[in-house]
């Protein structure tokens, strides 16, 4: 929405940024603190009906509920900054932080799917292709150079 508002030139250029930040702030908390908190809570969460023991462990169900929470926003605290952004507001600051984790675990992912995937190739000591399937590649890329 706010994309469509600046193409067509709709709202004061403060007000979007407004509305962006907001967006942001509301994207992030819900990252980094709802969900793990309600996924917290939902595990430390037993079927124990009575009051007296449900109070009774109060606290240690919100250290537990806290505690991983706590740990990976200190954790995330180590992923160094740009020299460029240190100016800007912690927000940005999270939301790069966020990017590089991100990026970094979409890399190894790929990675190891691809090493899985050579070694699977490689261990089989099968030909990796048979006359029909080079057939039907040749055909497909026949027929994408007629599309073009």
């Amino acid at each position: 929405m706010i994309l469509m508002f600046q193409g067509l030139d709709l709202m004061d250029p403060s007000s979007r940024m407004l509305n962006w930040r907001f967006s942001l702030f509301l994207l992030l908390s819900t990252i980094l603190l709802l969900v793990p908190i309600s996924f917290s809570f939902a595990l430390t969460l037993h079927s124990d009906t009575s009051t007296r023991s449900q109070t009774r462990f109060i606290f240690i169900r919100i250290a537990l509920v806290l505690l991983p929470v706590g740990l990976f926003l200190s954790l995330l605290s180590y992923i160094p900054l740009p020299a460029a952004l240190s100016s800007y507001s912690p927000l940005s600051a999270v939301t790069c932080r966020l990017v590089v984790l991100g990026t970094t675990i979409l890399g190894l992912l790929s990675g190891l799917g691809a090493v899985s995937g050579a070694w699977g190739v490689l261990g089989r000591q099968a030909p990796l292709s048979s006359a029909s399937s080079i057939a039907t590649a040749e055909h497909a890329l026949d027929r994408v150079r007629t599309d073009l």
